[in-house]
């Protein structure tokens, strides 16, 4: 995310246009959503899902992804965020070695931050 140019208005002043528009990019630069991954399980070892932004980005940004909290089973397998572009980036969950992972939907969670377009 960009670093702010524009000086912060001091207590109690009027805010700048500048400054206002900088800090609503930075804030519309943040996006976030859910996926489910359909893992195959055995082989192959690893699946991969597009996840298309919202809104694109003016160049591609940082992407997070995790697996969704409250899973409750155990999970041997890790995501991975990857080919991110300024509109999409691919989600992909592989076994971790040694372990053998049934077939079953992995649920993700993931967050963008950037720069809008």
């Amino acid at each position: 995310m960009p670093d702010l140019s524009a000086t912060r208005p001091a207590d109690a002043a009027p805010v700048a246009t500048a400054w206002g528009q900088q800090v609503h990019d930075m804030l519309e630069g943040i996006q976030a959503g859910k996926g489910t991954l359909v893992y195959p399980g055995g082989t192959p070892d690893s699946t991969t899902l597009t996840v298309v932004f919202p809104r694109a980005y003016a160049v591609a940004p940082i992407v997070v992804v995790s697996v969704e909290t409250g899973i409750t089973r155990a999970i041997a397998a890790k995501l991975i965020a990857g080919t991110v572009t300024t509109t999409q980036f691919q989600v992909q969950a592989q076994h971790v070695a040694g372990t053998n992972v049934a077939s079953s939907n992995l649920p993700f969670d993931w967050i963008a931050i950037g720069t809008p377009a």
